[in-house]
């Protein structure tokens, strides 16, 4: 699984908003997984924002295993609390997915890969814990489904928790 931390940047409608992001995450496909991405996006109304996200995720075997991802969003945020913020995140990314192939012989593991490319709806629902305004600690859940090619979704839904400074 692969993650996307939304945008924090509390601003007013109309405003624009620029926020990098990093996320550990955890799925079948790719045990524990790293993610660095960036939004950048205007805020609609206070509840609603949109924009183009960018990522590059790795699994525990960077090697064999690493996605790039890039596409539009829309997030719906609802305050809770002063600190605590609901979202969910609606995103279609173009991906490319370089995935491994393990195969056990008797010298050991060796790695094959494919090259997966087209597209995915990716659907997050997430928890955000504001210690201050631009600093946020997240957690929730990514659905990943293929829209154009399979392989694309094969086990890589999942938990994830990441840290997130938006300007």
């Amino acid at each position: 699984m692969v993650v996307l931390i939304p945008s924090i940047s509390q601003a007013a409608p109309g405003d624009f908003f620029f926020d990098p992001h990093g996320a550990v995450g955890y799925n079948p496909a790719q045990g524990t997984h790293f993610m660095l991405g960036v939004d950048i996006g205007m805020e609609v109304t206070e509840n609603l924002r949109g924009g183009l996200g960018a990522y590059f995720a790795a699994g525990e075997q960077a090697e064999h295993d690493r996605e790039y991802g890039v596409g539009p969003f829309v997030t719906y945020v609802q305050p809770l609390t002063s600190f605590l913020i609901g979202q969910l995140r609606q995103e279609v990314n173009y991906v490319n997915l370089h995935d491994p192939i393990k195969t056990q012989t008797a010298s050991g593991i060796t790695y094959t890969h494919t090259e997966e490319e087209g597209f995915a709806s990716v659907t997050s629902a997430s928890l955000h814990v504001f210690f201050t305004r631009n600093f946020v600690l997240s957690g929730g859940y990514r659905f990943v489904l293929a829209l154009s090619n399979d392989a694309l979704d094969d086990g890589r839904s999942g938990a994830f928790v990441g840290l997130s400074i938006g300007f």
